[in-house]
C-alpha cells in the first residue's frame, strides 16, 4: 500500500529548508557501547541526565550487581560507564525527576534486597548516594513513576515479583515518600505492568501482567478511582483482559489500531505476541501478531518511520535465533494492520534482551534503539542507528512560502505561510501523545514555552505534511 510521505524540518544556522521524509526505514548494524559491563544487562533506561541535547544511558546488572550511566558523547559514541551503586541485582530502573529540581534521577529496585531506591541527580549527570523508599518488596522489579494521586510530585509505581503485588509510593514533590498503599495483590508472579488514562476520567490506570512459575498467566486492568482529597484507590475491570497467558513477560498501553482509544499490547515468551482490544460490551478481543521470533520479550509501540502512525519494536528473549529485535511497520488504517515483519539487529549479538530503550541518541530526528544483550554469550550494551532516508525538497511547499522559525525554539514558534489558512496546528511528542492543539492563520506563532525540552511533531489538519522542532 501506498504510504504518506511526510515532511521534516531541518534547521541551516537561523533559516529552515524543508523536506520531504520517506517512510522507509533502514538499520545500522549494531553499535556496541560496552562489550563488557559486567554480568547479565538485565534493565535499560535513556533521559537527558546532564543538560545536554543527547540522551544519556543508564543500565542495571542483574547478577553484576550494578547500576551504571553512560553518558552520550553527541557523536555516536558513548563515554565509558561510570558506577552510580553497586545495588543487587538490579532487575527494574526508570528514569524521572522525582524531587522536582536537577532533572531526572535514577529510580532502581533490588530483586534480592527487596528494595526500591532512587538516587539525586545534581543536573550534570552526577548522582548522590542511595535513597531508600521501601525495603520490603519481596522480588522487587518493574517500577515506574507517574503522577497517581493527583498531588505536587511524581509518585512511584513497583512490582513485587514474590510478593504477588503491585503497590505504589505518595512523593510529596520533594523525594519523600509515604507508606506503601495497595493497587492489585494475590496475584502470582507480579510482572510488568503500565500506567495511562485507559477509562479516559483524568487519572491514571493500571494493566497488569503476571508471569508465574506455574501457569497460567493474566493481564488485567485496575482502574483508578481518585478522589477530590486526591487519595486514590483501584478497582478492577470486571473483564479480564486473558487468564490463559503462560509467561506474560511485558504488557503496555498503546493505541494499535489508530483509533484513538487505547489497547493493549503484551508478550507471551512461551507463546505468542498480541494486543487486545475493549469491545463497547467491556469485553476483550485478542489479535495475535505473528512474528519469527523463538520468544517474544519486550515490545514497544513507537513511530520508527515518522509517518504518524505506531509500529511495533520486539526483542527476542531466547538465546537461539540471529535476530535479536525485529519490527513491524504500521500501514495507519483503523483497523490497523502491519508490514511484514523487518530487521533491527540480525547479528546474533546480544543473546535475549530483556530491556530495550528508544530515544533519538544521535539528535537527528528519529527513534533510534538501545538494548542490553543479558546472555553471557553476548552480555553487553548496544545501540542500533534509525537511517530515515531523506528525499528531494518539496516544491509544493516551498512555492506556498512555508517557514517555520527558529528551530530549536525556547518559547514560541513562527508560522509563516501564504496560505490564507492552515486550519488547526497540533503538536504531538515522540511518542504520539498530543500536547498542545490551536487554531492557526497566516503569519501566526505557537507559544511553547510550557512544553519539555525534546523533540516534537508539528501537523496542520489542512495538510498531510508533519514537521519536526526542537523545544530547549
Amino acid at each position: 500500500m501506498k504510504k504518506k510521505l511526510l515532511t521534516i524540518l531541518l534547521f541551516i544556522i537561523s533559516i529552515l529548508t524543508i523536506q520531504s521524509q520517506s517512510d522507509s526505514t533502514t538499520f545500522s548494524p549494531i553499535i556496541t557501547i560496552d562489550a563488557s559491563p559486567g554480568s547479565t544487562p538485565y534493565a535499560i533506561a535513556s533521559g537527558n541526565l546532564d543538560g545536554d541535547s543527547f540522551p544519556d544511558l543508564v543500565v542495571g546488572l542483574l547478577y553484576g550487581n550494578k547500576v551504571l550511566h553512560y553518558k552520550n558523547n553527541g557523536n555516536g559514541t558513548f563515554a565509558s560507564a561510570v558506577e552510580v551503586s553497586s545495588l543487587t541485582q538490579v532487575s527494574g530502573l526508570f528514569l524521572a525527576d522525582i524531587d522536582g529540581i536537577n532533572g531526572d534521577d535514577i529510580l532502581a529496585t533490588s530483586f534480592d534486597g527487596n528494595k526500591l531506591v532512587w538516587y539525586a541527580n545534581d543536573g550534570s549527570g552526577n548522582f548522590g548516594s542511595e535513597n531508600v523508599i521501601s525495603n520490603n518488596i519481596n522480588g522487587a522489579g518493574a517500577v515506574y513513576a507517574a503522577n497517581i494521586d493527583g498531588n505536587i510530585g511524581l509518585d512511584v509505581i513497583v512490582a513485587g515479583f514474590n510478593d504477588n503485588k503491585f503497590v505504589w509510593f505518595s512523593n510529596d514533590g520533594s523525594g519523600n515518600f509515604g507508606t506503601e498503599q495497595t493497587i492489585a495483590s494475590g496475584l502470582s508472579g507480579a510482572g510488568d505492568f503500565d500506567i495511562k488514562d485507559f477509562d479516559g476520567d483524568n487519572d491514571l490506570d493500571v494493566v497488569i501482567s503476571t508471569a508465574p512459575y506455574s501457569p497460567p498467566g493474566v493481564i488485567e486492568v485496575f482502574y483508578n478511582q481518585l478522589t477530590e482529597s486526591g487519595f486514590p484507590t483501584f478497582i478492577i475491570d470486571s473483564n479480564n483482559v486473558t487468564n490463559s497467558g503462560q509467561y506474560l513477560l511485558d504488557v503496555n498501553f498503546a493505541d494499535i489500531d489508530n483509533d484513538g482509544s487505547i489497547d493493549i499490547l503484551a508478550t507471551d515468551s512461551y507463546s505468542d505476541l498480541a494486543w487486545y482490544k475493549k469491545e463497547g460490551d467491556g469485553s476483550y478481543t485478542k489479535i495475535v501478531i505473528p512474528v519469527s521470533l523463538p520468544s517474544s520479550a519486550i515490545v514497544e509501540s513507537v513511530d520508527l518511520d515518522n509517518d504518524g502512525d505506531n509500529d511495533l519494536v520486539v526483542s527476542n528473549g531466547s538465546a537461539t535465533g540471529t535476530n535479536d529485535i525485529v519490527w513491524f511497520e504500521s500501514d495507519g488504517t483503523s483497523p490497523t494492520t502491519f508490514e511484514a515483519e523487518g530487521t533491527v539487529d540480525g547479528s546474533g549479538t546480544q543473546s535475549q534482551v530483556f530491556s530495550m530503550t528508544i530515544n533519538d541518541f544521535d539528535n537527528d530526528g528519529d527513534l533510534d534503539i538501545a538494548s542490553a544483550g543479558y546472555n553471557s554469550a553476548g552480555d553487553g550494551v548496544y545501540w542500533i542507528k534509525n537511517q530515515l532516508e531523506s528525499l528531494s525538497i518539496n516544491e509544493d511547499l516551498k512555492n506556498k512560502g512555508l517557514s517555520i522559525y527558529p528551530n530549536p525554539a525556547k518559547n514560541i514558534l513562527h508560522i509563516k505561510t501564504n496560505l490564507s489558512n492552515i486550519g488547526i496546528a497540533t503538536v504531538y511528542n515522540v511518542l504520539g501523545k498530543k500536547v498542545l492543539n490551536t487554531h492557526l492563520s497566516e503569519n501566526k506563532s505557537i507559544d511553547i514555552s510550557k512544553l519539555s525540552h525534546g523533540i516534537y511533531i508539528l501537523k496542520f489538519s489542512n495538510s498531510d505534511k508533519a514537521f519536526k522542532f526542537i523545544k530547549e
